[in-house]
């Protein structure tokens, strides 16, 4: 036979007793059930604050990748605007070389000593950059192309210094 024990409970007004019998093995059950209750909401409630911290920490992710992706932008449209303006450099040497190619054959003179063609010996002139290229792909390698250019404009500065300085002292 169960063991069974009793519960006396007093009323508000002290005067009212209830009993209650309970067995060893429902006492057991009703722990165990009171326990596994705790457990799940202890549980359901470390899932909520995890789930919450996951859920901030995403936010700040999106922000900064956002904000990531609005400065890439800006780069990339900055490293076009420099493009652009080598382009426009490399124009207006070509053109000051032209300049004075008309000036020598208009003033009968000839060229001294004077170094190869602007960018170098025959062919064509090097391509420009391609100024309008996609913003949401990678460009790798942009950097490298663009310095090549600088040093090019570079050296057809110095290219065209010393036969205008020629041109100027031939004419005076």
């Amino acid at each position: 036979m169960a063991k069974k024990l009793s519960l006396i409970v007093l009323g508000d007004s002290s005067t009212t007793l209830k009993r209650y019998v309970i067995s060893q093995r429902q006492l057991i059950a009703v722990t165990a059930g009171l326990f596994v209750t705790v457990l799940a909401v202890v549980f359901c409630l470390v899932q909520y604050v995890l789930f919450q911290s996951r859920l901030a920490q995403r936010h700040v992710a999106e922000h900064q990748l956002r904000r990531q992706a609005a400065e890439v932008a800006l780069q990339s449209r900055q490293i076009q605007k420099f493009a652009a303006k080598i382009d426009g450099l490399k124009q207006q040497l070509l053109t000051l070389n032209q300049l004075e190619t008309e000036i020598r054959t208009i003033a009968h003179i000839n060229p001294q000593g004077h170094l190869d063609d602007v960018f170098g010996v025959g062919g064509s002139v090097p391509e420009d950059f391609n100024t309008h290229v996609e913003l949401t792909r990678e460009h790798p390698g942009s950097m490298k192309n663009i310095h090549r250019p600088i040093k090019q404009a570079d050296d057809i500065y110095l290219n065209q210094q010393v036969p205008f300085e020629t041109i100027l002292k031939t004419l005076q």
